[in-house]
């Protein structure tokens, strides 16, 4: 157990970031990877020493690099998944009232880190998706080129839905009581996908292609597929964004990550890295106990925090405190 203290602004979540990249090669607090470059810099780098490996990620306007042992490694499908690590972070309340494409995201991030098939697989679609779009936005689009783009699409977006629909079958098999276990109240939660392309054959995929091909031309981007999936919590049958308090949308975003982080291991048989970002000051005393008790502090763990409460005060910990310069 790691406990960072310091004041706000100090630099403590750039650290749980830093720690994070190593984890998925994105980060949890923007999109935009250049955001993460410091004025008047060129790069950015991140480096890590695990028991058995060290990690390196450099980040500059030409895209992202990354090393194993100093070793280049050039495809970040085959980086992610050297370390794994579970963030959790105030800003995981968003989740809820996200877009589609934030919720995607994130799921996509969570799957990939523990399955490099679909993370293959997604990245293949996705580069399929950027020529198709591409190719809708020329004056004369070749319709034979979109058939044997279709083509691969589909057969792409029924793996993916495959994967997609085991991956949220495993959350939901303790997502509920997970959540009951960390919280005062019973309920049943579940994480349910809203799409599309599930359960349909190649054949209706193909077709439904090319019943949204004049939509398509007209707004020059894919209109149909797996890129359009959706995900929601549904709470006691509600959807959690329009039902949930602040209070019960915290502790089920806490239960989702603490499966996620138990899927990690049954999957990988490696535990992973728990990073707990400003996440207590956010929760009464007894819940503070319950979460402490459920993410099992004999893993590492690291948590930030402008100072260290009675929880705190009370853990088995080694401190490292932060301060302005």
């Amino acid at each position: 157990m790691n406990v960072i203290i310091g004041p706000n602004g100090v630099g403590k979540s750039n650290i749980i970031e830093a720690i994070a990249l190593l984890a998925t090669t994105k980060s949890f607090r923007t999109a935009e990877v250049l955001d993460l470059i410091e004025d008047g810099r060129d790069f950015a780098a991140v480096e890590g020493e695990l028991d058995n490996k060290k990690l390196r990620v450099v980040i500059s306007k030409t895209g992202k690099r990354y090393q194993c042992d100093q070793n280049p490694i050039k495809l970040s499908s085959d980086f992610v998944g050297l370390f794994q690590a579970i963030v959790f972070a105030p800003n995981d309340l968003l989740f809820v009232s996200a877009t589609p494409k934030a919720r995607r995201r994130f799921i996509d991030s969570e799957l990939s880190k523990i399955n490099k098939k679909y993370l293959r697989q997604l990245s293949e679609y996705n580069n399929h998706l950027k020529n198709r779009n591409a190719l809708l936005k020329t004056e004369k689009v070749d319709e034979a080129l979109l058939e044997v783009l279709d083509e691969k699409m589909a057969d792409l977006m029924i793996a993916i839905s495959e994967d997609r629909k085991l991956y949220l079958e495993d959350i939901n098999n303790s997502f509920t009581a997970k959540y009951n276990e960390l919280s005062s109240e019973k309920a049943e939660v579940i994480l349910a996908q809203k799409s599309h392309c599930q359960n349909i054959a190649k054949e209706e995929i193909i077709s439904q292609l090319k019943n949204y091909r004049f939509r398509d031309q007209v707004t020059k981007q894919s209109n149909f597929g797996i890129h359009r999936d959706d995900y929601n919590i549904i709470f006691d049958k509600h959807e959690a964004d329009s039902y949930c308090s602040q209070g019960q949308t915290r502790l089920v975003m806490l239960g989702l990550k603490l499966v996620l982080a138990d899927l990690v291991k049954i999957m990988t048989t490696e535990t992973p890295v728990l990073l707990l970002d400003d996440v207590l000051s956010e929760l009464d005393l007894v819940h503070q106990k319950r979460l402490l008790q459920l993410i099992n502090l004999n893993n590492q763990t690291i948590i930030t925090a402008t100072h260290l409460d009675a929880v705190l005060a009370d853990l088995n910990k080694n401190v490292i405190e932060l301060r302005r310069n």
